[in-house]
Order: C-alpha cells, then structure tokens, then sequence
C-alpha cells in the first residue's frame, strides 16, 4: 500500500501532486501541469495532453472538450497512475468549464449529453460522482 508523507513523498518517490512540499499548491492546474513535464526526471513520469481525438473509421480528428491527460510511468504501479490522471482530470475540468460571471466558484449549467461527454473522461466512479455533484447540485448556478 503507497502513502504520502508530509514530505511531499509517494513511499520513496516524489509525489507528483505534492512535489515534496507537503502540501497541494492552489494554482491554475496547467501550471501545475507544465512544472511536472518540465522536471519529468526528477517526477519518473511522462504526461501527455490531448486536445484531439481520431476516428479511424470515419478518418476524421474531433476536437475534444477538454485536454484529456495521460500519465505513465515505470516507477508508479497502474493503480497510482490512474489516481494522478483523475486528480489531473478532474482539475482540467474544473478549470476549463465555464462559469457564471456574478460567482465564479459557480458552473453554468450543461445539457446531459455535455455532463456525459465530460463524465466519460473520468476513470472512476468517485470522480465521476463528484463531478456530477459540481454541475448538477453543488457548483450549479441555479442552485444555491
């Protein structure tokens, strides 16, 4: 089982989220993003971010909603590197959807097929859950 420490440490490695600080910066998430790239070395990880999907079978490049993120890594077990990618994720979503002009921790609100759209890059239920919560309950500007 990993842990992280207060060091920032996933076991013996540097946590990619905590980069040995500790504690989660509250920055805008591709920020984040670009200083693990940056320093991937030190992290033992490669991302990658996609903004295009291909269609073989229709031979065709769809833009994506959102930036979709990979992480791999041979340091990290599959297990850890799917949390990194939902962490990720879920973060690209939060700050890449649109938000209403008076309150800006608010979401505007999307149709089902858009919630679907965005739910589909989640790779877990929890994630999922959450994000439902945000744009349906929670962070929906109608709701107060």
């Amino acid at each position: 089982m990993s842990s992280i420490n207060g060091a920032g440490k996933l076991d013996e490695h540097v946590c990619i989220v905590y980069r040995e600080q500790g504690f989660i910066e509250n920055e805008f998430v591709m920020h984040e993003i670009s200083k693990i790239m940056l320093q991937y070395k030190k992290y033992n990880v490669a991302i990658n971010l996609y903004s295009t999907e291909s269609d073989e079978s229709k031979g065709i490049h769809m833009e994506l909603l959102y930036h979709k993120i990979q992480v791999t890594s041979r340091l990290f077990t599959q297990d850890i590197l799917d949390k990194f990618q939902v962490y990720y994720q879920v973060r690209i979503i939060e700050d890449f959807s649109p938000k209403s002009f008076s309150v800006l921790e608010k979401f505007k609100n999307p149709t089902d097929v858009l919630l679907d759209i965005i739910l589909s890059y989640l790779k877990n239920k929890e994630a999922k859950d959450k994000v439902y919560k945000w744009f349906r309950y929670e962070r929906n500007i109608f709701f107060s």
